[in-house]
């Protein structure tokens, strides 16, 4: 997850403190009122009473959402909302870097060349795959401000309409002949719906505190592992149990399940942390220039800071290797023949 939400879902909220008499001491509402200046901003954000991760009003200001939903108290529904989260991230977050095995099925069916010319080919691939990564990561910004201001029902139905959208587009050209255009597309709206539908699933590490550093770690696996989906395909076409169009109508079926699920079974708002949860203690000092004190500055700040272009470069050389070495894979592996 980003790293104000990640920093958020380890966070400990520090008790209120309490007068002479035992009454809490009253403190400063962390909403400022309409009109306030930077003061109120900056008590605002020092409120040991925050208790949700700030969305961005502008580059210059915070606005904070208090809307929190409870933690069901039922063990066996908290178990059930964590299952079905998984099964969301291994369907839609990380399927189009399976794209190795779904490139050999569509070699086989002469996708990319033009009667036994194949030569093309290899480029008109790795374009597909590169729409499909573009999507996948640029889809993290618009997905993120989606959770913070409409919340996780909203964002993983959204998602899943795109990546429904894709799932179709899909099938239109496995069905519909010699034309690439419904290829890109839709491979580039299932890069795009996936992140968003895992994003949405993040605040399920409420529901059990203790093990929240698992949970996110598992969704991280299961990211990954969405990538057998193209090579279960590749395998069902290959031994001539199904062809592609069938393929790509039961995964749009699956996708529909997805958000179906996340219509009815998200709530509207995040799941509440635990209540002895302090965002001071991990948040940090806002004057300092530390990556989590830049949580509470403004997103201006944050985009000109020092860690956060760090971690741009970082995150941009590794992610460039990491598309370099899945598109080339073929071409790697044949001239070693």
């Amino acid at each position: 997850p980003p790293p104000p939400l990640q920093m958020f879902l380890f966070a400990r909220r520090k008790p209120p403190s309490r007068g002479s008499s035992g009454a809490p001491t009253p403190q400063a509402s962390p909403v400022p009122s309409r009109g306030s200046g930077r003061s109120n901003l900056a008590r605002a954000a020092s409120s040991p009473h925050l208790r949700h991760p700030p969305s961005f009003g502008s580059l210059e200001t915070l606005a904070f959402d208090q809307d929190l939903t409870p933690v069901p108290k039922s063990v066996t529904v908290r178990v059930l909302l964590l299952l079905v989260a998984g099964f969301h991230v291994f369907l839609t977050a990380g399927v189009v870097f399976g794209w190795t095995s779904l490139a050999q099925v569509l070699a086989k069916r002469g996708v990319g060349c033009d009667g036994d010319n194949c030569s093309g080919q290899a480029g008109i691939f790795a374009f597909i795959f590169t729409l499909g990564t573009i999507g996948n990561y640029t889809s993290n910004l618009p997905f993120g401000l989606l959770l913070d201001t409409r919340g996780p029902q909203a964002c993983c139905v959204l998602a899943a309409l795109v990546q429904l959208t894709g799932a179709l587009a899909m099938y239109a050209h496995a069905a519909g002949g010699e034309s690439l255009v419904p290829a890109y597309i839709g491979f580039f709206l299932l890069g795009f719906g996936g992140p968003g539908v895992q994003k949405a699933t993040f605040h399920m590490a409420h529901l059990f505190p203790s093990a929240s550093g698992s949970l996110i770690a598992a969704s991280t696996a299961l990211f990954d592992g969405g990538s057998v989906i193209f090579a279960l395909f590749y395998s069902l076409t290959d031994a001539g149990s199904l062809d592609l169009e069938t393929c790509w109508l039961g995964y749009a079926g699956a996708v529909l399940l997805v958000l179906a699920s996340g219509a009815v079974l998200w709530p509207s708002a995040p799941f509440e942390p635990p209540p002895d949860t302090d965002v001071d203690a991990v948040f940090g000092n806002p004057d300092d220039d530390t990556a989590t004190a830049l949580s509470k500055r403004s997103l201006k700040r944050q985009l000109r800071s020092p860690p956060y272009l760090y971690l741009v470069l970082f995150a941009s050389v590794h992610v460039c290797r990491l598309n370099f070495a899945v598109a080339t894979f073929q071409e790697q592996v044949g001239s070693l023949g």
